[in-house]
């Protein structure tokens, strides 16, 4: 089975077909045999670029039961828009992909911050002791650790907001 990369470069490759828009018209009542014909829509007047009979015959390219006419009709008809639809949505996808790279690289950041502070290099203290020696400076332990979150939310708040700001959000 072919990646999605393959089948988007498969899109991209699809040219030449006659220029729509397209309609697809019902059976002619005055036909020995039911078909339906792909027109585009141009300046003039209708132009018949194919038709799909329901018997076999040296007219017919296609052979196709007598209610599957429409249905084929209306989606050969729908062929240049979802031509177009494919190709906008390959355009969405790696615009996506690159947002998402962006971010994974953001988060990247914050993970190696909260990893930059490891147990074995900074022991946790022995918080008795840190809080007699900050009573007798006159300084809570309170005052201490909210100083310090408001130092390391604010330092990930930073990262966050530059990532929101960077790229528009469709």
């Amino acid at each position: 089975m072919p990646t999605l990369e393959e089948r988007v470069k498969e899109v991209e490759a699809i040219t030449g077909w006659t220029p729509g828009p397209w309609k697809a018209f019902p059976p002619e009542r005055n036909s020995p045999t039911a078909h339906v014909l792909y027109q585009a829509i141009s300046a003039g007047p209708y132009q018949q670029v194919g038709k799909a009979e329901t018997s076999i015959s040296p007219m017919s390219d296609w052979y196709c039961r007598a209610d599957e006419l429409g249905p084929n009709a209306a989606l050969i008809a729908a062929a240049p828009d979802l031509h177009r639809l494919a190709l906008d949505l390959a355009a969405e996808r790696e615009r996506l992909l690159a947002e998402n790279a962006r971010l994974l690289d953001d988060m990247q950041r914050i993970a190696q911050w909260a990893d930059a502070y490891p147990l074995t290099v900074f022991p946790e203290p022995d918080w008795p002791k840190v809080h007699a020696a900050l009573n007798a400076a006159g300084l809570t332990l309170d005052s201490i650790a909210a100083s310090n979150m408001r130092h390391v939310v604010g330092g990930v708040g930073k990262i966050v907001r530059a990532a929101l700001a960077s790229e528009p959000r469709a």
